[in-house]
């Protein structure tokens, strides 16, 4: 269940006691006893009743027994509040959509590629399913606006349950597996409806398939969009999952779920302990500048190299990933494609103090120029997987290539527009794969378009057949470019990286990390961390070689 906002403000009879619960608690918990009668289930745990919230040592004490108490209950029963008028419309068509599944199951399917999701036109939807006015719609909308789905602790809730868990929604009743896959159908092969809700069902399903332990940085990756009411809970709800807290009395001391603790130095002392443990930088590619920024006085206080979890990433990933087991088994997320310092391992001095992250590594070049960082205008509700919504983005890339040829006056035109087509896609096609075999016809086409006047900028519908130029394989391929800029280097490099990075800059090539790292001098030989970058030419260690590395490598103290 969602607790709410307004607090623990209702009373029920516990016994001869009074108990103070959240309204919806209370709703939930009337609802549960209908559902007690017609389950002959006598007895359910509730966190908000079972644990004194108030008692911090209590909420630490219990968290390490999460896991646990949800893997050995019978089954998990989930409140999503009371209805109003319009579940019984809603779960009809969710139990519509899951027989479609299951015919179309039994049959050899093309599903739409999740980066292509932006441009698939709501009119695709399966002639079996109600047309899009139909009210239908509208209630299966407002069931996946309820709270509880972008919970972070439903998460390991539903994940670890024993049988398929119990959904009660007002007086109705549906299967959560019969749900999940609904919504998943509904995701992958049909349309864009409410695809940005539907992605917390797709989020819960990667880790629910499968009984298998995570890393922890690759749980706090994909669930970065999940919320929670306390901050700490971003990283406390995850660890029933991740592999190095699967023994509630073997927890690493950095990992102690201790509510006393400052949010700062909980989020200091996981960022720490994943780049010992697992001996690679991957887990900074979580920083990026957050719709809130670093600007306010509330984060003022946290380290540049510090990921705020808490707050919302409105930047791509520059990387692709596999998940692959660890040599424990665990999964983990593995960069694809790039590998900026080769087979360097990552090299992480422990006696610093705590605010102080000391890496090696090796300086690159310096930013020379920075080109106007790419916005998506006005719309602050911008999908990232279809640069189709961005209009004003799309507006800024010719402009951009005219500065590139400009101020890169060495490189030809044709070596320039390779160079810039795969700097400003990150090196990915629109499947994120890798984009240096694409034909640059695409990009040519592209550019032929946006110049030709017409009213019309870009097809609205790929035709997805490599050979032929298609502008739209171009810019669907582009979201790592927004709200991060161009830049150039003192050797003449072009790159893609952070939008608040500055002339003046320097670039690295920190060991351990896949990316290249875009840093800036502080004071007392210290560096802030900007952020990851892409710069074509330097991604796969071609900035070392033995001589550099046993000469130029310097330990940079990150603050």
């Amino acid at each position: 269940y969602c607790w709410g906002t307004s607090g623990q403000s209702k009373s029920v009879w516990c016994g001869n006691l009074k108990l103070n619960v959240t309204p919806n608690l209370k709703n939930g918990l009337r609802r549960l006893y209908k559902y007690s009668s017609s389950s002959r289930t006598e007895w359910f745990w509730i966190d908000q009743i079972c644990i004194n919230q108030e008692d911090k040592s209590e909420r630490t004490q219990q968290v390490r027994l999460m896991r646990a108490i949800y893997q050995q209950a019978k089954n998990t029963v989930i409140w999503l509040g009371t209805a109003d008028g319009t579940a019984e419309k809603a779960l009809q068509l969710v139990s519509n959509i899951y027989r479609i599944s299951l015919l179309d199951s039994a049959k050899p399917a093309t599903p739409n590629n999740d980066s292509f999701a932006g441009n698939v036109s709501f009119s695709t939807v399966d002639s079996r399913l109600p047309p899009p006015d139909d009210e239908r719609w509208v209630a299966l909308a407002q069931l996946l606006a309820r709270p509880w789905f972008e919970r972070c602790w439903i998460i390991q809730e539903v994940v670890v349950s024993k049988d398929d868990p119990v959904m009660l929604y007002g007086d109705h009743e549906h299967l959560w597996l019969h749900f999940q896959k609904a919504i998943l159908y509904l995701l992958e092969y049909q349309t864009n409806y409410q695809i940005d809700r539907m992605k917390f069902i797709h989020g819960i399903s990667n880790l629910s398939f499968t009984q298998d332990l995570w890393e922890l940085p690759a749980l706090l990756h994909f669930t970065r969009p999940f919320q929670a009411t306390d901050s700490k809970d971003k990283v406390f709800a995850l660890l029933g999952l991740a592999g190095e807290t699967v023994s509630p009395d073997e927890w690493p001391m950095e990992l102690a779920p201790d509510y006393g603790r400052s949010l700062r130095d909980v989020y200091m002392d996981v960022t720490k302990y994943s780049i010992k443990r697992f001996q690679d930088l991957t887990i900074l590619s979580q920083i990026s500048e957050n719709a809130d920024g670093h600007s306010s006085e509330e984060y003022r206080i946290f380290p540049s190299w510090v990921p705020l979890w808490n707050l919302p990433q409105r930047v791509k990933a520059l990387s692709a990933y596999n998940v692959i087991p660890n040599s424990k088994g665990w999964k983990k997320l593995v960069e694809k494609f790039n590998q900026a310092s080769q087979e360097l391992p990552v090299s992480i001095h422990s006696y610093t103090p705590s605010h102080i992250l000391r890496l090696e590594g090796l300086r690159v070049s310096n930013v020379q120029l920075c080109l106007p960082a790419v916005s998506a205008g006005q719309s602050q509700s911008a999908k990232l997987s279809s640069s189709h919504s961005h209009p004003n983005a799309l507006k800024q890339i010719p402009e951009l290539y005219e500065l590139c040829l400009k101020n890169l006056r060495h490189s030809n035109s044709q070596t320039l527009a390779r160079t810039f087509f795969l700097v400003t896609t990150a090196g990915l096609t629109p499947e994120n794969e890798d984009a240096h075999e694409e034909p640059l016809t695409h990009f040519n086409a592209f550019l032929q378009r946006m110049r030709s006047n017409t009213s019309e900028t870009v097809d609205v519908q790929p035709h997805f057949r490599q050979n032929k130029p298609d502008p739209t394989r171009y810019t669907l391929a582009l979201a790592p470019l927004l709200h991060r800029r161009l830049f150039i280097t003192s050797s003449g490099h072009l790159g893609l990286g952070p939008a608040n990075m500055m002339s003046g800059d320097t670039i690295v090539v920190l060991f351990g990390g896949r990316m290249l790292y875009v840093l800036r001098s502080f004071q007392d030989d210290q560096w802030k961390f900007i952020g990851e970058c892409y710069v074509e030419g330097l991604m796969h260690g071609e900035a070392l070689d033995d001589d550099k590395v046993k000469k130029e490598t310097e330990q940079f103290d990150l603050v």
